[in-house]
């Protein structure tokens, strides 16, 4: 068990870039749309988010695509998965407002 451990720790680093390839970037408009749903949310705050996700949501797990739920399914996965991840309220939060804004702009368009 403690080698699998050690596998994954070297091996999650060299994966981590094709991990969040094909991951949606934020972008103007994506942080444009999310300031409506969330004041003061900005494109910074996203890309922290998504940089978030990335990094604690990988460690563990391969990532899905925010476009893989929809979006108001990813509160309760954040809900269930926050223990797990050993996350603060404020990490789900920007984690959160990154997936739904990423499936909500995937699947209205641009």
């Amino acid at each position: 068990m403690k080698e699998k451990i050690l596998a994954l720790g070297v091996l999650a680093p060299a994966l981590l870039p094709l991990a969040c390839a094909s991951l949606p970037v934020p972008t103007a408009e994506s942080a444009s749309w999310a300031s409506r749903q969330w004041p003061g949310m900005t494109l910074e705050s996203l890309q922290a988010g998504r940089r978030r996700y990335v990094e604690n949501c990988a460690a563990c797990h391969n990532l899905h695509l925010p476009s893989e739920f929809p979006p108001a399914c990813w509160e309760s996965i954040l809900e269930k998965m926050q223990p797990r991840a050993h996350i603060d309220d404020a990490q789900k939060d920007l984690i959160l407002r990154y997936l739904v804004t990423a499936a909500a702009r995937t699947t209205a368009g641009p």
